[in-house]
């Protein structure tokens, strides 16, 4: 009986944990550099975790430092900054009622200054919050 009782308690953990990640807040992209400019590609997830991003695009600048925006659904607007590939992306996110800015690390580059940046950050879900054990 109690080994019926512990897989029935791990199956259970199991399901609660993958449960409690239902809320995402993700800003992840990357870099590609040529002789003249730099395009950086960036998303945003904002919702549920599986939902469609709230922006994604790609915008091509100036060498470092570069700036530009990302399309995103109406009412979302993001901008960024990009001053050296030592450094991460300084991101400001505007859902319908604020404005945010946010470190986006710099995870690496290779010899060609090509660089993949993010972060991801899981909520749990209201039921999720709920649950007392």
């Amino acid at each position: 009986m109690k080994f019926s009782t512990t897989i029935t308690f791990l199956t259970t953990l199991t399901l609660l944990s993958s449960a409690l990640a239902d809320g995402i807040f993700a800003i992840t992209g990357s870099s590609s550099t040529s002789s003249d400019a730099v395009t950086v590609t960036l998303e945003v997830q904002n919702g549920n975790v599986g939902d469609a991003p709230t922006c994604q695009g790609s915008y091509t600048g100036s060498l470092l430092p570069t700036s530009g925006t990302i399309p995103c659904n109406d009412g979302y607007a993001l901008s960024y900054t990009w001053n050296s590939v030592d450094e991460g992306i300084a991101a400001t996110y505007t859902d319908p009622t604020n404005a945010f800015t946010y470190n986006v690390p710099n995870n690496g580059c290779d010899d060609a200054g090509d660089c993949q940046f993010g972060f991801t950050d899981l909520f749990p879900s209201k039921k999720g919050r709920a649950f007392r054990g």
